[in-house]
């Protein structure tokens, strides 16, 4: 509700390429500090918590303005219809990966838990550089 409209008017202000790299760039922060399993109290991962859904999900407004930006008007329902349904198999594959990666050990500790953060955010190293290559049409 706060965080949304600010990241709209910052895509609009800015080029939507360098938005969303930095976007991917900050979400790092809390991705990794989720997935070390830290030991802090419960305010700092309520406020991690708040960091990773500010920057996560804000990572789809400028690119939805790319890829709506990357095909002319008269098709951009069907790419977008195309785009959602990456976007939902993507994100199923990565949690078929996570779950194939994450094990729990017997006293209940979650054990390769940080490679998932590190492969996440090799994933958004890959996003950055695929976003470079997209190109404005409309």
């Amino acid at each position: 509700m706060f965080s949304r409209p600010l990241i709209g008017r910052l895509t609009d202000r800015y080029p939507a390429k360098k938005v969303v790299a930095y976007l991917i760039l900050a979400s790092f922060i809390p991705i990794i500090l989720v997935t070390q399993n830290l030991a802090v109290s419960l305010p700092w991962h309520l406020a991690i918590s708040v960091l990773f859904f500010i920057f996560v999900s804000g990572r789809f407004i400028p690119s939805s303005t790319m890829v709506a930006a990357a095909t002319q008007p008269h098709l951009r329902g069907r790419l977008m219809a195309f785009n959602s349904a990456v976007q939902n198999f993507a994100s199923g594959a990565a949690s078929l990966l996570a779950g194939l990666i994450l094990t729990q050990q017997s006293d209940g500790h979650l054990a390769n838990y940080a490679w998932i953060g590190v492969l996440s955010c090799a994933a958004g190293l890959l996003a950055i550089f695929l976003a470079r290559k997209i190109k404005a049409i409309s």
